[in-house]
């Protein structure tokens, strides 16, 4: 299945500054990946199965927990359970701690590009003002009854079609 790419930093702070208490018990994730992604991985290989089906399966990360069937959860264990599979997706979000923070912290101008950013009801809400803060061109807003996966919960949102409809 496609992915959308989500900033893991992008609207959670600028490095030194503070992060609201409420992002961060909802994004708990971000800091459990990539805070000491060697430990989490470590931790987590010890049971893949369990740790992806956390987070498919509860309402913690969707609308529905019965948006992924057991195949598809099936699928999402065997390839994280390749060797190195959860390590280098853990190293994403480190990279994005790490870098993103300083990245944004120093940028000097806004982005020009145009910027899509969607965040579904149920755990990124609207994302537009943390965009608009670091790009001068965004289009997006909520995705009602979705959480994290929004391609998977809301397969008939084609918001993407805006952006390449303007391309041409």
């Amino acid at each position: 299945r496609p992915r959308v790419h989500q900033p893991v930093v992008g609207l959670l702070a600028r490095a030194g500054e503070p992060i609201p208490l409420e992002v961060a018990i909802r994004l708990h994730h971000v800091f459990f990946h990539g805070g000491n992604s060697d430990f989490a991985a470590k931790l987590v290989s010890k049971d893949v199965a369990g740790f992806i089906s956390h987070y498919l399966t509860t309402t913690e990360y969707n609308y529905s927990p019965a948006i992924f069937s057991p195949e598809d959860i099936a699928e999402y264990v065997r390839v994280n359970s390749n060797p190195g599979s959860i390590r280098a997706g853990f190293q994403y979000y480190a990279t994005g701690l790490r870098e993103d923070t300083v990245n944004l912290k120093n940028a000097t101008q806004k982005l020009t590009i145009p910027v899509l950013a969607w965040g579904g009801a149920a755990l990124l809400r609207d994302i537009v003002p943390q965009w608009k803060a670091v790009a001068e061109n965004v289009t997006g807003g909520m995705v009602q009854e979705c959480g994290h996966f929004i391609p998977e919960e809301k397969p008939e949102v084609t918001y993407l079609d805006e952006i390449l409809l303007e391309v041409d």
